[in-house]
This record gives structure tokens, sequence and C-alpha cells, in this order.
């Protein structure tokens, strides 16, 4: 069984699409994690405010 040249590029697209997505998906989680901890981090400015001044 012979591979012809247009089945391996469009298997190859397919593995680079794929790759890509993969890659997105990591830049998307990225992101979460940013805006996650973000607002961890102005949650726990807002609560320290909050224990100075007594609220």
């Amino acid at each position: 069984m012979s591979v012809k040249p247009w089945e391996f590029y469009g298997e190859r697209r397919t593995i680079d699409a794929a790759r890509g997505n993969v890659v997105q998906f990591l830049k998307d989680t990225e992101a979460l994690h940013c805006i996650a901890s973000l607002t961890r981090k102005v949650a726990v400015l807002d609560h320290s405010f909050s224990l100075v001044l007594g609220i």
C-alpha cells in the first residue's frame, strides 16, 4: 500500500491543526490562570484592607 503525497499532506495538516489547537488551549489556560491569580491577589488585598480598616 503506497501513500500518496496528498494523503500524507492531508494527514500532516490534521496533525498541525491538532498541534495548533493544543497550543491555543495552553495559551487560553495560561490566560485563565493569570486572571485567576490576579483575582486571588485582589481578593487578598481586599481582605487585608478590610482587616486594616476594621470593616
